[in-house]
């Protein structure tokens, strides 16, 4: 159980390192930070976190002009949990107007 936990926790501050990136415009090592943070998720748990990762993945994806890899990435949230992806989507989509087009696809 300690093992989770401490995965869990590691992946928040790679996310948050993620984010940082992004926000300081630095989008190909923000996907690389992204990247790793959905490889320190523990596999068949914390759901929720999976589809932000992917979602955010989809919009850095987007920024670097890779709209079907980012469809992808919005694909892969919707096979995990449909219902929570599209609410994921809904949540970010304030703060990154790119992923309104991925919305609108189904």
């Amino acid at each position: 159980m300690e093992s989770i936990h401490f995965s869990l926790a590691l992946s928040v501050v790679t996310f948050n390192h993620a984010e940082w990136l992004w926000q300081a415009g630095r989008f190909e090592e923000a996907l690389e930070s992204l990247e790793k943070s959905l490889e320190e998720l523990p596999i068949d748990s914390a759901t929720n976190r999976r589809l932000d990762r992917l979602t955010c993945k989809a919009f850095l994806l987007d920024k670097l002009g890779e709209t079907e890899l980012a469809q992808a990435s919005i694909d892969e949230a919707r096979a995990t949990d449909q219902a929570n992806a599209e609410s994921c989507l809904r949540k970010w989509a304030p703060q990154l107007p790119e992923l309104l087009k991925y919305l609108e696809k189904k």
